[in-house]
């Protein structure tokens, strides 16, 4: 299986559309993340007004979709090697067993989806944060839903309010390793749910 693993591995790191699917999902979401960051700077603390007054439809439209064809862009460099390899499976299941193969052709899927998703949300993620300034900016996320002078109020209802305020950077990489870890727990209990039936 390792075997396996690691000749589908080299191959999906060598294939054009993957590298092509990566540089430009990288460029995509970098430019939807720092499209906006301009109205940060020339209208200051109401730069979020577009949200609620005249939001701009074709954005949102094309964010949405984007986000329901998150599935299909990540499986999509992968998909082409179960046509490649159809000819051969009764050649392959000779040297391998059958259940080694499928789990190995999880694996690498998901390894495969997961740089394709991870990599341009990383460095989209990181441009942003490098973009913005978080102190002179830090409530403005929130002064829709509470005043400003109302810290009892955010406290109670923010989690982590006060490391969000006094370190929006920690703040961050503290939920973007947690969302890693339910990543994680959810394509285990997929695979795991997958074996079980």
């Amino acid at each position: 299986m390792i075997q396996n693993l690691r000749k589908d591995i080299y191959l999906i790191i060598h294939k054009k559309i993957f590298m092509m699917m990566l540089i430009g999902l990288t460029i995509l979401l970098t430019y939807i993340s720092l499209n906006d960051i301009t109205d940060v700077f020339s209208k200051g603390y109401s730069y979020q007004h577009h949200f609620i007054i005249g939001a701009d439809y074709v954005k949102t439209a094309f964010k949405n979709g984007l986000f329901y064809l998150i599935p299909l862009i990540v499986v999509f460099p992968f998909a082409d090697t179960w046509l490649n390899e159809k000819n051969m499976i009764d050649v392959l299941f000779t040297r391998v067993d059958k259940r080694k193969y499928f789990v190995s052709k999880y694996m690498v899927s998901f390894i495969s989806g997961f740089l394709l998703l991870f990599i341009p949300l990383l460095i989209s993620f990181l441009a942003e944060a490098v973009m913005l300034d978080f102190h002179t900016h830090e409530l403005t996320m929130l002064s829709y839903f509470t005043s400003e002078n109302n810290y009892i109020d955010l406290n109670q209802w923010v989690t982590f309010f006060k490391l969000y305020l006094n370190h929006p950077y920690v703040y961050m990489l503290l939920f973007f390793f947690d969302y890693i870890h339910i990543w994680w727990i959810m394509c285990n209990v997929g695979i795991f749910n997958q074996f079980s039936m």
